[in-house]
């Protein structure tokens, strides 16, 4: 069955352009020309604005800034609850699935908890801290890259792990990803292991 290799390098290309810079400023003031359109709060006005960063752009239409009016109906919060925490879990499972998929992983393997009989390398992926809001999931997640050595650690780390982690925003549902640390953290054990850990946090809309 013949492979098929992303050329990541050429998705980011097209990210910075100056055409898709254009095309995504166009939509975003469509949006935001709608939005007043539709907008029903007294005095609202909404705006747009496009940030570019380092190897992509990307729009948001920020909320007019007015007093909100009080739901009409209750919410579902059991259904918001339940869609949150399915999200954060997915998210998880979505950056183990995509270090396992990386066509030049040379076998890494990432596991959500640490294996009971541990290769010589591997990667866990761990949710920290971060934030649920309404409509979307801002977890932070720390991937931590284990190897023989430090040196090697920090090599799988930097040089293959976090290129991998700089593209999950070509998955849905995730907007952006940002890069909070690289840090040598190596495990005190027993038995001690050189390990390397990425925090990263995600933007993620519920679906």
């Amino acid at each position: 069955m013949a492979k098929v290799k992303l050329n990541l390098a050429g998705f980011r290309q097209i990210r910075q352009s100056a055409g898709a810079m254009h095309a995504i400023t166009e939509q975003a003031k469509r949006i935001a020309d709608t939005a007043n359109e539709l907008a029903q709060t007294k005095n609202a006005h909404y705006d747009h604005a496009v940030a570019r960063t380092t190897d992509h752009a990307r729009s948001h239409s920020p909320p007019p800034r007015a007093a909100a009016r009080p739901p009409t109906t209750t919410p579902n919060t059991t259904h918001c609850s339940r869609r949150w925490a399915d999200l954060a879990l997915n998210l998880e499972k979505t950056v183990k699935d995509w270090i396992d998929a990386d066509p030049n992983g040379d076998g890494l393997t990432a596991y959500l908890e640490v294996p009971a009989d541990r290769p010589q390398r591997f990667v866990t992926i761990e949710r920290v801290g971060g934030r649920e809001l309404e409509y979307s999931s801002r977890p932070t997640i720390a991937v931590q890259v284990w190897a023989e050595t430090r040196w090697q650690a920090a090599q799988l780390a930097t040089g293959q792990v976090l290129p991998r982690l700089l593209d999950l925003d070509l998955l849905d549902p995730i907007a952006a990803v940002t890069v909070e640390s690289v840090i040598d953290f190596p495990d005190p054990g027993p038995p001690p292991q050189p390990r390397y850990q990425i925090t990263i946090q995600l933007d993620a809309a519920a679906q």
